[in-house]
């Protein structure tokens, strides 16, 4: 009597498994089954260098991590003499983290055999009162405390023979990385805009994300930009959803579920095929309502016909490390750096935070504040000159941000945050981006940096 185990994928054996993968596999007995015979299966994670002691363990192992273990019932006898015995699982993350993890599933068929105990007599025993008042000399024994004499009845006992085992080994990997990004909407503090980045380092591998759900219990939530499913990515691309969470409770830490479905396909005789079952992969990250919402921009933006815009471009980095908040942070201006009179040029700002710490960002333009030279008298002016000069345009000249209030962040260590600022062109020549401040919206700390941005306005 032998054992063979095969996991499959459709009608193909499979070679790797992933976490969150619901995993069909059957054990085939070759020979005649025995009816005391029963056929169990363990299923297990492993790191892979303690796969060969966790098989002369016999499945007895402190740092393995159990994912299934069950008795086999469902038998399915085939004309050829064989049966086979189908079984499916969920592959669960460990609760430590292993080096290079392998799921081991291991299969076994023991033959239960009943051995019934000599008889044997046991000496007759007058056991002690339990009585309290067994010392005193009212004492009272009843009769029904003495054990007789006699034979005992049989006692029957199961012993396990095992017959057969079977091992089946293959490396488990993570299908799916998931990332969230949240962000107060600007006037809003019962909304929080949030960023779910889904990536895979799975080379020579595609996902498919066949649905993909979103539920907030604490209030309402919406995708922005409907994507129809499936969705496909290959490995080394990210893909991005937005949504829009609305609070109808108390401001505070709240949880959001969020549930998707794929399917890992690998290139076969040219042609994509899956090699994964479903991967149904569950997250509850917490998001936080509690941060305070930037103010509303109230900037009266004019629509300006947009223009062909030339391929040339220009990079202008700026590294702040003067504040002690703002240190290790770079920013990054990606566009045009001449802009025609009268044009919106769009450039593209990156923010880089090389520093341990989580900080949240505002862009802050500041108009410059032109007053009377030093020295003049208003009192020498009659009313004459001052409404002429109060009826004057004012000094205008540069380049004007037509975005003021930018959000930028939370940004955690070591990530990027990418976003769009508009410039116009007022005044021919070479302009800075004087005004243009920068600060930490929880420390308050900031830095006017445009100064060191340098526009050519033709």
């Amino acid at each position: 009597m032998s054992l063979s185990l095969e996991l499959s994928v459709g009608t193909r054996a499979r070679a790797i498994c992933f976490f969150d993968e619901r995993v069909t596999g059957y054990v085939v007995s070759h020979g005649p089954v025995l009816p005391q015979a029963r056929v169990s299966v363990a299923v297990s994670i492993v790191p892979h260098d303690r796969i060969d002691a966790f098989k002369q363990a016999n499945g007895d192992f402190p740092d393995a991590f159990s994912v299934h273990d069950a008795v086999l019932t469902e038998a399915e006898p085939r004309d050829d003499g064989t049966t086979v015995y189908p079984f499916s699982f969920t592959i669960t993350y460990p609760r430590t983290k292993f080096d290079n993890p392998h799921v081991v599933v291991m299969a076994q068929m023991v033959e239960e055999e009943e051995i019934l105990s000599p008889q044997a007599n046991l000496p007759d025993l007058e056991p002690r009162s339990r009585n309290l008042l067994a010392e005193l000399n009212h004492q009272y024994l009843s009769a029904a405390i003495y054990e007789t004499g006699g034979p005992l009845p049989p006692v029957n006992t199961i012993r396990a023979n095992p017959r057969a085992q079977v091992h089946w080994v293959a490396p488990v990997n993570v299908a799916l990385s998931l990332k969230l990004k949240t962000m107060k909407a600007a006037g809003r503090n019962s909304m929080l805009l949030a960023s779910l980045t889904l990536a895979s380092d799975l080379d020579g591998f595609k996902i498919v994300i066949n649905d993909m759900s979103v539920d907030f219990k604490h209030g309402s939530v919406s995708r922005i930009y409907p994507q129809p499913w499936p969705v496909t990515f290959a490995s080394g691309d990210n893909i991005n959803f937005t949504y829009c969470l609305t609070n109808e409770e108390e401001l505070d830490t709240k949880h959001i579920l969020i549930k998707l479905k794929s399917e890992v396909h690998q290139q076969i005789d040219n042609e994509w095929t899956a090699v994964s079952g479903d991967i149904t992969t569950s997250w509850t990250p917490l998001v936080d309502f509690c941060i305070i919402a930037p103010p509303i921009n109230h900037l009266l933006r004019t629509a300006v016909k947009k223009k062909i815009r030339p391929k040339k471009t220009n990079t202008v980095t700026v590294n702040l490390s003067v504040n002690n908040i703002l240190s290790g942070l770079r920013l990054t201006f990606n566009g045009r750096p001449t802009i025609e009179m009268g044009d919106v040029a769009v450039w593209r700002l990156q923010a880089v935070n090389n520093s341990p710490n989580r900080i949240t960002l505002s862009l802050l333009v500041q108009q410059k504040q032109f007053s009377l030279p030093v020295g003049a008298d208003p009192e020498a002016c009659d009313n004459t000159q001052l409404s002429l000069a109060y009826q004057a345009p004012k000094p205008q000249t540069g380049v004007v941000v037509l975005d003021n209030g930018l959000r930028i962040g939370p940004l955690d260590p070591n990530s990027v945050y990418d976003t769009d600022i508009r410039l116009f062109g007022v005044s021919r020549g070479i302009h800075n981006l004087e005004g243009v401040k920068i600060f930490d919206v929880h420390s308050g700390e900031g830095l006017d940096f445009g100064k060191l941005v340098e526009v050519y306005v033709v």
